[in-house]
């Protein structure tokens, strides 16, 4: 997810005079009782919910939870009690905790936007991809403008393999926020999907534009031109993109281009420093393979020891993720 914000609210300040004040103009009622008169009837819920806010101020987590699950019980119609154990179990990694927080805050209030984004991103926390995406189709039939839900719905279906409608909202998105790099960034994946590259190449150059300090759009841009066969190009992207932010990821990507330029010695060494990220990375382990199987044949196969390290790579590959017909024909051809 993959790469979601966590859009956290503001909290209340610990003044019990303040949150009296808020809870006396009728925030915390509820949308069942009549706005213009709001009544609290349950005292001792207010009391749990104050002495939670409290103790959440303090970083007194556990204290703030008890308190307002105790408030939450007595009247489930406290709202800011409802958002704000949604908010701290979601930045605990509780989400399955979460939803039923969020879900009866989105009862409670169907008309704020950001009631649906939690309880979505929530259920895409949680791998429920399809509970997600009903909650942000029913947030975008309340406001069809709203970024944050066309942004995520696009990302959703893209997860979900539904590259067509993944592509409908995020470009939506972009009508809606032109100036958002994620946003072209994201549509550029969706092309990619689609394997219209050379739209998905014009929406990276976009993101880029919008935004060239962010490693993973110039990454994005430089696989893509590997699909097009351009390799040349993708190598000045990807030094760019280890310079702002190194990782396993362009590394390997520049390995491969540099071993489509025939550049073996440095796409092995672009490969090893892939591997000191993560030794085990397979993509890593069979990209290297195959450029020192690029350099045995330079030196006319007269020094077995690339093949065989080559080799050596490709069983270790095998080992970790054994579903590789491709190299096992690899293996099966060279081990002769």
């Amino acid at each position: 997810m993959a790469d979601m914000e966590s859009v956290m609210q503001n909290r209340l300040g610990s003044n019990v005079k303040v949150v009296a004040a808020i809870i006396g103009l009728g925030v915390l009622a509820g949308c069942a009782g009549n706005a213009a008169t709001p009544t609290v009837e349950r005292p001792e819920a207010v009391d749990d919910y104050i002495a939670g806010v409290i103790a959440l101020e303090s970083g007194q987590k556990k204290t703030a939870v008890d308190r307002l699950e105790a408030a939450v019980a007595q009247n489930p119609e406290l709202r800011m009690a409802q958002r704000l154990l949604g908010d701290i179990y979601r930045e605990e990694g509780l989400y399955r905790e979460a939803v039923p927080h969020y879900e009866a805050l989105l009862e409670l209030d169907p008309y704020t936007l950001r009631n649906y984004y939690n309880l979505g991103v929530t259920h895409q926390l949680l791998n429920e991809l399809q509970q997600a995406a009903d909650v942000y189709v029913r947030g975008i039939e309340v406001d069809a403008d709203n970024f944050d839900l066309n942004f995520a719905l696009g990302q959703v279906f893209l997860a979900m393999q539904n590259d067509e409608e993944g592509l409908r909202y995020l470009e939506r998105a972009t009508r809606i926020d032109p100036d958002s790099a994620k946003a072209w960034s994201t549509v550029g994946i969706a092309h990619d999907m689609r394997g219209n590259f050379v739209f998905a190449e014009a929406s990276y150059r976009k993101a880029l534009e919008l935004d060239p300090s962010v490693a993973v759009i110039r990454q994005n841009l430089a696989a893509n031109l590997l699909s097009q066969e351009r390799a040349d190009e993708a190598i000045q992207l990807l030094e760019s993109a280890v310079e702002i932010r190194d990782g396993k990821l362009p590394r390997k990507l520049l390995g491969d281009a540099l071993r489509a330029e025939r550049r073996f010695d440095d796409a092995v060494a672009a490969y090893d420093a892939a591997l000191s990220f993560e030794p085990g990375f397979v993509p890593a382990l069979n990209g290297k393979g195959l450029a020192l199987i690029g350099q045995y044949e330079d030196g006319l196969r007269l020094d077995d020891a690339p093949r065989d390290e080559a080799l050596a790579l490709w069983q270790s590959s095998l080992v970790a993720n054994p579903n590789q017909p491709k190299v096992q024909a690899l293996v099966e051809k060279w081990g002769k």
